[in-house]
């Protein structure tokens, strides 16, 4: 009998372990940011209302960037100025 409960006690553990991993994985990191023309966003650590206003700075900034590059968008050079103009906006990016 007290191997069964060893057995018992085992898968629940790993069943517990397993669960917290799940959660932890649909946390907020990374963040559910939409990303245009196959450039990500960079990384912010921001929640409910301020997420949805930095994607949509991030959307303006996309914007202003399309016009400014056309199909040279995902260049390095688009990329940085992606970041500069969030930083700009008070936004500070962990990635």
């Amino acid at each position: 009998m007290n191997s069964k409960v060893a057995f018992h006690t085992v898968n629940l553990i790993f069943a517990i372990f397993f669960l917290a991993t799940l959660g932890a994985c649909s946390g907020h990191w990374p963040p559910n940011t939409p990303s245009a023309y196959d450039m990500p966003l960079p990384a912010v650590n921001l929640q409910g209302e301020a997420l949805k206003k930095y994607q949509f700075d991030a959307a303006s900034c996309q914007s202003e960037l399309l016009k400014r590059y056309g199909e040279r968008y995902g260049s390095n050079s688009a990329i940085t100025d992606m970041r500069k103009c969030l930083i700009d906006k008070g936004y500070v990016l962990l990635s």
